[in-house]
């Protein structure tokens, strides 16, 4: 074996190891990646070619074929030219393997946590001390409360429970990506199944702060809910949890099974879909009156989000299987795909037809005509944008300023869709998508269709509705949205301050994006944020560190401002900012302006690990009159008095 053909093998199994293993995998489950961890690749590199080197070596032939022409490179005064660079490379090779390993990473260290760590003997949520492994629900399956159980239950998951776990019980509610650990999927086959009734009902009343060393680290965002609701309705949630996924507890799979699965379009509403849009349809579940947006009101026959002309007030039925298929990004509604089958969704579709006379005696409509899209042409589609006035609710900038109060025709509060965000939009977010919605509009809301044979008055011939959903796809902003698998924030040194918000040296700093999620755990909750993620970026010089925080907020946050107040939703208090770090340092500059005195004012006390670092936006002495100065920039590009 020669060295080249060594090489050529090595380099063979690597690609096999890297991409090959991977692709057959995808093919055994589609949709699945799975990668050979680093470590395993070394083991089967370093093996085989210790086995080829042995084989190699068996023979004098061999051996002669391996290492003459190696020894030959290093002896030759011919090759000296070949041989220096086969140097350089080795030794390039060998400092960016060394650099590799010791060179920090900003990937998050991995957390090896106990999901469902063992309970102790005894615990005593509610104030009572109980024995865990022999306490039982006081509602079995059979039993003459059961039923009863279940349907309380089940109000009291959609009104507590729901925005982290979901309405498939999936772990999948609307705020879930803000939270690490993630909440717990109930109907996976590893999870409620192999726990025991006590099990449940200890974790519900002592939530994570009650987690033994096992369950480290203690981050969990379960709170105990034994200050808040009874032991009675903690056991009744367990009844639903079981009833709803149709398991048993551990030590009872003898026990007679939940409700069977549903199978009409009728029974599998009221078992998936009537918790949050009511039994009839009208958007009144238990979990409604703490969402938004609102759930459907299905008996008015309007679905926002169709690809029928704006001549159809009613969506295609593709329409309506498509959002119970794939759910509503930035919503309580999630994607059914996964836990209903094709045959059941459209069941659903069939059954949420019939609370709308609108759909009697009506057949599918026919899809919109796109025509064919014309050539690019960027200066159109701007212009178009606001010729459409499309700027007036989305921004110039197309981040959904609040120039004026928006609701839907059922008074509910609307915001205008951030179009720097297209992984939040509802419709989809290709450029036929796109342009689908300037077509047709969003019924129900402010959004018109803006479909016409010419352009004027307003409306779009499809060719320059094509420049538009071009002009609006461009503007996406990848910096903005959040990776899971990126939570740390990097700094970048510099010379000198930033200038301000626009100042260059901002775009050498790499953008880290989080998931917000509203107080929901107990006191005073928050259901309805207007806000839903924001992105921060690092500056530091020897002595300072500078942070660009871009929020995703639209409203004018000052008490007292009467502008503020017309365009407010309900109460709303002052504009907020904490920085915490894990050590102490000695100076922290949060980049908000303050008109009049030093562009960088600084926090009230350096942030240590226990005490943030905290700014707060100003009120108003009288209408329109702030008490302190305060310039910011937010995710909307507007400038403006508050924070």
């Amino acid at each position: 074996m020669t060295p080249k053909r060594f090489a050529l093998v090595m380099a063979l199994v690597w690609a096999a190891l890297a991409y090959g293993a991977p692709w057959l995998g995808s093919l055994i489950r589609p949709g699945a990646w799975p990668v050979i961890p680093s470590s395993v690749m070394k083991v089967y590199l370093l093996t085989i070619a210790v086995g080829m080197i042995l084989a190699a070596t068996s023979s004098e032939s061999g051996r002669r074929a391996l290492l003459d022409p190696i020894i030959d490179l290093y002896v030759n005064p011919r090759r000296a030219a070949a041989r220096n660079l086969a140097i350089l490379l080795i030794s390039a090779l060998g400092a960016w393997l060394v650099h590799g390993a010791a060179a920090m990473d900003d990937t998050p260290p991995p957390r090896v946590r106990a999901a469902h760590p063992a309970p102790p003997g005894q615990a005593a949520p509610w104030g009572i001390q109980r024995d865990l492994q022999t306490l039982a629900s006081p509602y079995p399956p059979g039993s003459a409360g059961r039923r009863g159980a279940v349907a309380r239950g089940r109000e009291i998951y959609f009104q507590n429970c729901v925005f982290c776990h979901g309405a498939r019980l999936a772990g999948d509610g609307q705020w879930r990506a803000a939270f690490d650990p993630a909440p717990t999927d109930f109907a996976g086959g590893e999870s409620i199944v192999l726990l025991n009734e006590g099990y449940l009902f200890w974790r519900i009343g002592s939530g994570g702060a009650g987690l033994p060393p096992e369950g480290a680290p203690w981050d969990s965002a379960m709170p105990a809910w034994d200050r808040m609701i009874s032991a009675e309705d903690a056991w009744s949630v367990i009844a639903f949890l079981y009833d709803h996924t149709g398991q048993s507890p551990r030590e009872a799979a003898a026990r007679p099974p939940g409700a069977p699965p549903a199978s009409t379009g009728k029974a599998l509403y009221e078992r998936h879909c009537a918790g949050c849009h009511g039994a009839e349809g009208r958007g009144d579940g238990p979990a409604a009156r703490f969402m938004s947006p609102p759930p459907r009101d299905f008996t008015t026959g309007l679905y926002k989000w169709k690809t029928s002309g704006p001549e159809h007030d009613i969506p295609r039925d593709e329409d309506i299987y498509s959002l119970i298929a794939h759910g509503a990004p930035g919503t309580a509604m999630p994607a059914w795909r996964g836990s209903l089958d094709g045959g059941q969704i459209r069941e659903i579709a069939a059954y949420l037809k019939s609370f709308s006379d609108m759909f009697e005696g009506e057949g599918n409509p026919p899809p919109l005509n796109r025509g064919a899209p014309p050539p690019e042409d960027a200066r159109r589609g701007r212009e178009m944008y606001f010729t459409a006035k499309c700027d007036e609710c989305h921004g110039p900038a197309g981040r959904g300023d609040v120039i004026k109060r928006l609701k839907e025709d059922s008074g509910a509060a609307l915001w205008a869709r951030d179009l720097t965000k297209p992984w939040t939009f509802r419709g989809g977010a290709s450029v036929e998508a796109i342009f689908d919605r300037i077509s047709a509009g969003v019924p129900n809301t402010p959004m018109p269709s803006h479909a016409a044979n010419a352009t004027g008055g307003g409306k779009l011939s499809p060719e320059d509705r094509w420049h538009v959903a071009r002009h609006v796809a461009a503007m996406a902003d990848p910096s903005l949205k959040p990776d899971p698998g990126r939570t740390a924030v990097i700094a970048e040194k510099t010379g000198a301050p930033p200038a301000g918000p626009d100042d260059p040296q901002w775009s050498a700093a790499p953008s880290t994006a989080f998931w917000l999620a509203p107080q929901l755990m107990e006191g005073e909750r928050l259901f309805t944020p207007a806000n839903d993620s924001l992105a921060v970026r690092a500056l530091y010089t020897e002595r300072e560190l500078f942070l660009l925080v871009v929020v995703d907020d639209r409203t004018r946050s000052i008490p007292g401002d009467e502008r503020a107040q017309a365009l407010a939703v309900g109460e709303y208090g002052l504009d907020a900012l904490a920085i915490q770090t894990p050590l102490e340092l000695d100076d922290v500059r949060p980049f908000i302006t303050e008109t009049g005195r030093s562009p960088y004012p600084r926090c009230t006390g350096a942030p240590t690990a226990k005490a943030p670092c905290t700014w707060r936006a100003g009120r108003a002495r009288g209408p329109g009159r702030p008490r302190r100065r305060m310039r910011w920039r937010t995710a909307n590009g507007a400038r403006g008095r508050g924070g």
